[in-house]
């Protein structure tokens, strides 16, 4: 066998491990930890216990037809980021209680569970480079598995963060001027088969927290632009904003 082919098929094993691993690492910690409130601690079946879901602050609404502030498909948040909520995303994010990920995408797909039926496929937002060293974990890749885990809906890691450096030349003029920063790009791993099931899909995109809204639009812009998404729903797990819901 020829040495460079050798080589390759080395590599894209080694690739297709990687892009599982995070997976392996999760499915572990499900058997670690047993099924407790977020809030309390205390033993509980569901995720946050009815004492403790008082202190969520839910909005009126499941959905918001919210154009100017996401403007590729619905978009859906399950709280307020204050209190409760903040002090978990906190202990997930910056506090290494990393199996508390999928715990937050069960949550999503309970508040939201009749609408999963509508999408192909999910995809999430990418932590930065620095992000995932520092935590060792990419949070919304977490809250994604969890929802994939309960809805049955593939996972695709179709972006990267880009740290800066945008590949724009092959986006829609008025997208790329409105709407893209070059802070995302489309996966250098992503196989010509997931670019096929990308193309035509209704994708639902996950996100941790919304703040200004730059963030899911960019990736949305992106999905659409290059990879040929018909529609982009939007979810996320909280938003401090006060002009929505």
């Amino acid at each position: 066998m020829k040495l460079l082919p050798l080589l390759d098929r080395i590599k894209g094993f080694f690739l297709r491990l990687l892009k599982k691993l995070p997976d392996l690492i999760s499915g572990a910690l499900d058997f670690v930890y047993p099924p407790v409130c977020l809030v309390c601690g205390l033993y509980c079946e569901k995720d946050i216990c009815p004492d403790c879901i008082k202190l969520v602050t839910r909005p009126d609404k499941k959905s918001f037809n919210i154009r100017e502030l996401y403007a590729y498909g619905d978009f859906r948040y399950y709280a307020g980021y204050s209190g409760v909520v903040k002090e978990i995303i906190g202990r997930f994010k910056f506090k290494g209680e990393m199996w508390i990920g999928r715990r937050l995408g069960n949550i999503l797909y309970e508040s939201f569970v009749d609408c999963f039926d509508y999408y192909d496929l999910i995809v999430y937002v990418p932590a930065g480079r620095a992000s995932f060293l520092k935590r060792g974990f990419d949070q919304c890749s977490e809250i994604a598995a969890g929802l994939s885990k309960r809805s049955g809906l593939p996972v695709l890691r179709a972006l990267e963060s880009n740290s800066g450096k945008g590949r724009q030349h092959r986006l829609k003029r008025d997208s790329r001027k409105d709407n893209v920063t070059g802070r995302f790009r489309i996966s250098d791993v992503l196989t010509k088969e997931e670019l096929g099931k990308l193309r035509g899909s209704r994708t639902l995109l996950i996100d941790d927290i919304l703040t200004t809204g730059s963030t899911l639009r960019e990736c949305a812009c992106l999905l659409i632009d290059e990879c040929g998404c018909l529609k982009v729903d939007a979810m996320v797990f909280a938003t401090g904003r006060t002009d929505i819901g």
